[in-house]
């Protein structure tokens, strides 16, 4: 039994038995962004909340950056948009080879609503979707 307890006690004599104190980073505010902006407020604060462009957006052949500057603009400019001879020039492609706009969109991986856009002249011109189109 002494050998026991010797054993025992020799092997805990190592033991440290002091209170030992962990620092754990301060936890994280975990409130949404319409929470957080109402805490501003309610102190008295103001929020201003900008979209940014092409938030949420897998798409490269949107309109440019500069289309929302132009249309802020005060100023008497107009957009770029397709010139008619193109718009013709599609279209007229497009029925020779018996497609409809969807077959063309498809033929180009894009959307119909954008062959649509060149072809009534409402889209931004790109270059790369004008050279699939041709």
């Amino acid at each position: 039994i002494f050998f026991r307890f010797f054993l025992f006690t020799m092997f805990r004599t190592g033991q440290d038995w002091a209170p030992q104190v962990i620092n754990r980073p301060p936890p994280k505010d975990t409130r949404s962004t319409a929470q957080k902006a109402n805490a501003v407020l309610q102190s008295g604060g103001s929020v201003q909340a900008e979209a940014k462009f092409g938030a949420g957006g897998n798409t490269q052949k949107s309109a440019t950056c500069y289309a929302r500057k132009l249309a802020e603009d005060t100023e008497s400019l107009k957009h770029k948009t397709v010139p008619t001879h193109v718009k013709t020039a599609i279209a007229k492609g497009r029925t020779a080879k018996g497609w409809k706009q969807s077959d063309l969109a498809q033929a180009i991986n894009e959307k119909a609503s954008v062959v649509y856009e060149y072809e009534s002249g409402k889209a931004f011109p790109n270059q790369q979707v004008r050279g699939k189109m041709e």
